[in-house]
């Protein structure tokens, strides 16, 4: 199986590529940069705006695969017919099973449908959660932070958000030349 069809390997990268972004993007230089070059559209480069549209890509993508794929009695068959028919299956299983033919194979690995059932109950499952993930991200982080930072008047020097680190640094600069010209 080549490295594109696994959509596990690109789930791996795609969180790794975007902690590395978050890393990079720590880096005043860089807000300042986006900033200064997306103008209204820097939530949309920054991790946090990646990240839920990555988690939205791999759920949908998890429950349609399974619903196509594995979820309809015609995919399961079509999938088993994959399998039996891979190099070196046939004798494999005619050695160990005694198995010479699809229908043969296909009634050894019969799965019951109440199994169907669960896992297509656990598709949705799934989806539900990220969903309640993304909003509790977005209600008790993002949003807050971008009402706190259009409050104020420092973090308001940028058009949507200064992170928290930024404006520490910012105001250890102001305080500090306050302190000086005031003594």
């Amino acid at each position: 199986m080549g490295f594109s069809n696994r959509p596990s390997t690109w789930i791996l990268v795609t969180i790794l590529g975007i902690a590395a972004w978050r890393r990079i993007s720590k880096r005043r230089s860089i807000q300042v940069k986006l900033h200064a070059c997306c103008k209204k559209l820097t939530p949309l480069v920054q991790w946090y705006t990646m990240l839920t549209v990555a988690m939205l890509v791999f759920v949908i993508y998890s429950i349609v695969e399974y619903f196509l794929t594995y979820g309809t009695k015609r995919g399961q068959e079509k999938e088993l017919e994959r399998i039996y028919n891979e190099p070196g299956q046939k004798e494999l299983l005619e050695a160990k099973l005694n198995i010479t033919t699809v229908k043969q194979f296909k009634e050894v690995l019969a799965v019951p449908t109440w199994i169907y059932v669960v896992n297509g109950i656990s598709q949705v499952s799934g989806a539900l959660t990220i969903g309640i993930v993304i909003y509790q991200m977005w209600a008790q982080f993002i949003l807050p932070c971008r009402t706190a930072a259009q409050q104020n008047p420092i973090w308001n020097t940028h058009d949507w958000l200064l992170p928290k680190r930024l404006a520490q640094d910012r105001n250890r600069s102001v305080n500090g030349k306050a302190t000086s010209e005031t003594s």
